[in-house]
This record gives structure tokens, sequence and C-alpha cells, in this order.
């Protein structure tokens, strides 16, 4: 009797898996059905007044602003100092700065512009997406911040501490570097660059593309939540415990289940896990915006992982005080 290479066996067990989760998936949504339908509705209601009005415009912007070249003359005095903290070549610097503040969608946009241009190698572009997959600035400060947190400036403290974090792992998981000469930064900046008008145009096709994803994945983690719900209610999981568990797969109905939390560290702590670790609906977006360009993201979960307990950590020390 033969059971097979073992490859052949991982291929089985990866088919089973995905066939019982099909089976789950069919039947939760069997179940639910007016419950599915109405998180769809909403949903396309928070794409619609919420998410590509504040996201389609600052995609399309940091693109441009990646593809012209203009945003490297804001980040070049740190550039240096960020680049061999994370070990990372100074290049890659530009659309890690976007991310970091103005969300995972621009540091994306940012650092596959310049994979694809051949500006940065496949080993940075993965750190840059993994390290700066974070929510925007606004998001943070605004939404977490003072509907979850309290107040603004928590959630100013909670974005610094994520950022932080992202840091700490970077650091921590850094390799060195060759160091490029003064030539050779000097051609890599005065590249031959496209007309204004062409780059215009690209970045708002290649953001429309972007958006439509992006909210493709938010339409269906926010039915997958909304049925999620009555089999968590009925195992009897706590409020803060199943904020954790929602926030893992979407990150806005994560933080939301995290205002409940009555004591302020905890909350902040749970609200730091969900952010640091950005959820699968955020990580799905992003792997659907690099398909085809054989990029890996095994580093990328780690990473996730790794940002999201430090988050947590450092914020539960941190709203103790």
């Amino acid at each position: 009797m033969t059971f097979g290479t073992s490859r052949e066996r991982k291929m089985s067990i990866n088919s089973i898996f995905f066939c019982l989760f099909t089976l789950f998936l069919l039947a939760l949504f069997l179940k639910n059905p007016h419950v599915a339908s109405n998180a769809v509705i909403e949903a396309l209601k928070k794409c619609g007044h919420l998410l590509i009005p504040s996201l389609f415009p600052l995609m399309v912007a940091s693109e441009i602003a990646v593809e012209s070249g203009s945003v490297e003359y804001f980040t070049r005095p740190l550039s240096g100092v960020v680049a061999k903290i994370l070990g990372i070549k100074k290049d890659s610097t530009a659309p890690l700065f976007l991310g970091l503040i103005g969300g995972y969608t621009t540091s994306v946009g940012g650092a596959l512009s310049l994979y694809k241009s051949g500006k940065i190698d496949k080993t940075d572009c993965e750190r840059i997406i993994a390290l700066s997959s974070l929510p925007s600035l606004s998001f943070l400060t605004g939404f977490v911040g003072l509907g979850v947190l309290g107040s603004v400036a928590d959630g100013w403290i909670l974005w610094a501490i994520a950022v932080t974090s992202a840091l700490i792992v970077g650091f921590l998981t850094r390799k060195s570097v060759p160091k490029l000469t003064r030539v050779e930064f000097f051609r890599t900046e005065n590249t031959n660059r496209p007309p204004i008008s062409k780059i215009i145009v690209g970045a708002i096709s290649h953001s429309a593309y972007s958006m439509l994803l992006i909210c493709s994945c938010v339409i269906f983690f926010y039915s997958l939540i909304a049925a999620l719900r009555f089999p968590l209610d009925a195992v009897g999981i706590p409020e803060g415990a199943q904020g954790i568990v929602l926030g893992s797969l979407e990150i806005t109905n994560g933080v939301l289940e995290c205002v409940g939390i009555p004591s302020r560290s905890l909350r902040a702590a749970a609200c730091g896990a969900i952010v640091g670790w950005s959820g699968l609906s955020v990580h799905f977006q992003i792997i659907s915006l690099c398909d085809g360009l054989g990029l890996s993201f095994k580093k990328y979960f780690i990473f996730k992982a790794l940002q999201g307990i430090l988050t947590a950590a450092i914020s539960y020390l941190v709203f103790r005080f």
C-alpha cells in the first residue's frame, strides 16, 4: 500500500481543508441569507460613502508622488537612517513612509510601482509591504482613537506604537544590504521618467483597479462577519474575545467590538493586536494587488503576527499609566 509522496499528501490535505471550508461558508450563508445580504448592502454603503472617497484620491496621489519621484525629496533626510534600521535600500523608503502615514494602500501602490520599474528588488518590495501595511493615521486617530479609545490623542499614541512595532520587527529581521555608490544612487534618481500626463492617467487606472479589489474584499468579509456572529454568540464567546476573532478577519468590525471592554489598558491592547495584525480582509486585498508579480507572502504573515503581538503588548503597558 502506498500513501503517495509528501507533496501529494500535502496537496490532498489542502484539498480536504478547502473543501470543508467551502462547505462551511455555504452552510453559513444559507443559514443566514438575510443577514448576509443586509451586510452586503451595508458594505456597499461603506465603500461608496467612506472607502472610495477617502482612499481613491490618496491612492492616485501616492502613485503620482512615487512615479514622478517627488516623494524622494521629502523622505531623503530620513531615508538613510531608516534604510539602515530595516536593512533595505534607500530607494525602498519612499513607499514605506507613505504607508506608515497614509495606510497600506499607499505603501503597496508605491512599492509595486518601484518594483515593476526595476528600482527595487523582490526582497525589498516584500519587506516594505509587510512592514508598512498598517491602517492610515486618519483611521487610527479618528475612528479608533476618538470612537473606541476615547480621544484623538489616544489614537495618535496607538499610531506611534504601531509604527514603532513595525520598525522593531524590521530591525530584528534585517539583513545587510550592499551600499550604493554616489554614482549609482545618482543614476537611480535621474532615470528618464514618462511625461506627467502619462503618469497621472496610469495612476488613475491602476488605482481604479485596486479600488475594485479592495471593495470586493470588504464586501465579502462584511457578509462573513455578520453571519459569524450567530455561531460565536451561540458558543458563548465573551465580547472582548469576539472582538479579537472578528478583528482577525476585518479590522473595522473587530475594533468596534472592543468598545465594550471596560479596562482601558485591555481595550487598547485588543485594538493594538487588531491594528498590528490588520485583518485577513486587508491581507487578501494586498495579495490581490500583487497577483502575478511572483511575490512571496510567507514572511508577510509572520511579520504581521509579530506586529500584532508587539503592538498589543506595548499598548497594554503604555495605556496602564
